[in-house]
């Protein structure tokens, strides 16, 4: 599995559960419960293969440093390509870029460095120990695992969006 299509798997894994729940019959409580554990295990397995991918001496995009001055930052074309250090890179080196909305110069572009992966892992466990935390609500708990999952769908992409307005779907 390449690294876009297993970034996209983490964030949208409790999406798909979250759209799936709405197939089940509502009296059917603890199936929903189960059904939305699995799918908050099955992100948190991904972020597991996530972890195995990340290389810590990689530096990935960073700005080029000389004499501790930072010479020259990586820029986003308007085509969606990256330039650093006077190279086009037609690839993240941790993550994946797509034109979305092309006339206002949007990408669907994610990514993930030293300080995302650990946030990732963290709410990915803590997401599913909340799931197995919240198993005695008792009231509308079809609305409430649903939102439950997107919640988690809304942080795990704050923290692997790269374009700011990707960020901004997240984030609301």
């Amino acid at each position: 599995m390449n690294t876009g299509s297993l970034l996209t798997a983490i964030i949208f894994l409790p999406t798909i559960g979250a759209l799936l729940l709405l197939l089940f019959n509502k009296k059917s409580e603890e199936a929903m419960r189960v059904f939305a554990l699995c799918f908050t295990v099955l992100t948190f397995v991904a972020t597991l293969f996530l972890l195995n991918e990340f290389n810590a001496d990689d530096g990935g995009l960073q700005p080029i440093v000389s004499n501790g001055e930072i010479v020259e930052l990586y820029t986003v074309k308007e085509d969606g390509s990256i330039e650093a250090n006077g190279k086009i890179l037609t690839e993240f080196t941790r993550g994946t870029s797509t034109p979305w909305i092309e006339n206002w110069n949007i990408h669907y572009r994610l990514g993930y460095d030293g300080i995302s992966v650990p946030l990732v892992l963290l709410t990915s466990f803590i997401s599913m120990m909340a799931m197995l935390a919240s198993w005695s609500i008792k009231k509308l708990v079809t609305g409430y695992l649903i939102l439950f999952l997107l919640l988690e769908t809304g942080m795990l992409g704050v923290f692997l969006a790269l374009d700011f307005f990707l960020f901004y779907v997240f984030w609301e």
